[in-house]
């Protein structure tokens, strides 16, 4: 019996050692390759708008915005900064801009409530889509504000100039795009985009940046606009605008909802893998242990037939020896 004890203590042992040097493997695995956590990147506040709230901290949600509501989960903007951005579109209504410029020029505006723009010194704009606002806007009337940047006429300006003309060359800019970004004129999207203070990016030169982004509008009618904004756009073109950023907002929504599942699930990688060594360890642990039970309870069966055997021998061998003690 102690000699059945003794073996199946041995078999406990052996699997405890097994299950503790899998759960090893796996702790070490895990903690050799950890998740490489991002520095979150903060808000830098923006020339000719309002300094940002938050600024010097990572974008953030909002739901104060007056303007550009579709960014309020996440933005550098706050009620200063689309205010500002109301007054502009104001005047371009005021000054009967078109539906299509209007929303394109509103677009652009917003920009800079987009959480990757905040969070650097001036918006990266993608250079196609300066050349699309320009042919949206290449009719209306322009002017330059107290910082000399290029802004859509206002009623206390004296002197506007149609864009087309801003350049001087009259009207370059609305020609067919390159490839490369710019239609190649001197005047055109581009620079309309840096008059306007942004900086236009040209798709190669993002697609070879790490993590390279440049804003583009959702659609040529569309723009990201707050509550109150609807109701401008769709007295002048019939609610289109409003409707198609309705769409467009859906749109990068899910988008945005595939991208972040995706970087998740890369993020929980080591996690998943933790787990599956554990559970592996704890299977193989069971397995081991069963089948040293199994060889520990058919060795102890063994023993204890032999022992009941030898004991059994012993007694006939007793009673023979009492049985010649009387004859």
């Amino acid at each position: 019996m102690t000699t059945t004890i003794a073996s199946s203590t041995r078999a406990i042992a052996r699997v405890l050692l097994v299950a503790t040097c899998f759960v090893a493997l796996a702790t070490t695995d895990a903690a050799a390759a950890p998740t490489p956590t991002p520095t979150p990147r903060t808000c830098v506040s923006h020339d000719g708008l309002p300094e940002f709230a938050i600024a010097g901290k990572p974008p953030a949600k909002n739901r104060g915005l007056t303007f550009c509501a579709d960014y309020g989960k996440s933005t550098c903007c706050d009620k200063g900064t689309t205010d500002a951005i109301r007054r502009v579109v104001a005047h371009m209504q005021a000054n009967s801009f078109s539906p299509r410029c209007r929303d394109a020029w509103t677009s652009l505006e917003c920009s800079v409530c987009d959480p990757r723009a905040g969070t650097t010194p001036r918006t990266a704009v993608c250079a196609h889509a300066c050349d699309a606002i320009y042919r949206a806007c290449k009719d209306e009337y322009f002017s330059e504000d107290s910082l000399r940047r290029l802004v859509p006429c206002r009623a206390s300006d004296t002197i506007c100039t149609k864009l087309s003309d801003w350049g001087g060359d009259g009207g370059g800019g609305d020609g067919e795009d390159d490839g490369t970004g710019t239609n190649g004129d001197e005047w055109g999207g581009e620079a309309m985009c840096r008059a306007a203070g942004y900086d236009p990016v040209r798709a190669g030169v993002v697609r070879a940046q790490p993590g390279g982004w440049c804003f583009e509008p959702p659609a040529p009618d569309a723009h990201r606009s707050g509550p109150g904004s609807g109701s401008g756009s769709s007295k002048s073109d019939g609610g289109g605008g409003a409707s198609g950023s309705k769409k467009a907002g859906k749109g990068a929504k899910k988008r945005g909802g595939k991208a972040a599942d995706a970087e998740d699930y890369a993020a929980g990688t080591p996690a998943w893998m933790t787990k599956a060594y554990v559970l592996i360890a704890v299977a193989a642990a069971l397995y081991v242990g069963l089948r040293a039970a199994r060889r520990g309870g058919s060795a102890g069966a063994s023993l204890r037939a032999r022992h009941n055997a030898r004991m059994a021998a012993e007694s006939r061998a007793g009673r023979a020896r009492n049985v010649d003690k009387y004859l």
